[in-house]
């Protein structure tokens, strides 16, 4: 890709919340991702992450019951919210 057009984006979405579903799955958050700003060589948007405590909120599942979670995955789930810059 030599640089993005606004036809990019729907595709570009859609391959981001896929590879943010497994993620989700994995530590039992939710992901969401914000409006799109680019220009021919960049884009920003901004990530939200909630964890769900323990709840599948689409399923209301208890995901906690269902996996052994290690010390770092238990104080990912406090209801806190995360802004990650890289």
């Amino acid at each position: 890709m030599k640089q993005f057009q606004q036809s990019d984006f729907p595709s570009i979405r859609s391959d981001i919340d896929a590879a943010l579903k497994v993620v989700a799955e994995k530590y039992g958050v939710t992901f969401k991702i914000g409006s799109i700003t680019y220009n021919t060589t960049e884009f920003r948007t901004k990530l939200e992450c909630v964890c769900n405590d323990g709840v599948d909120v689409k399923a209301g599942e208890d995901i906690m019951a269902k996996k052994e979670w290690d010390k770092t995955e238990k104080y990912l789930c406090s209801r806190s919210r995360y802004s990650l810059t890289y």
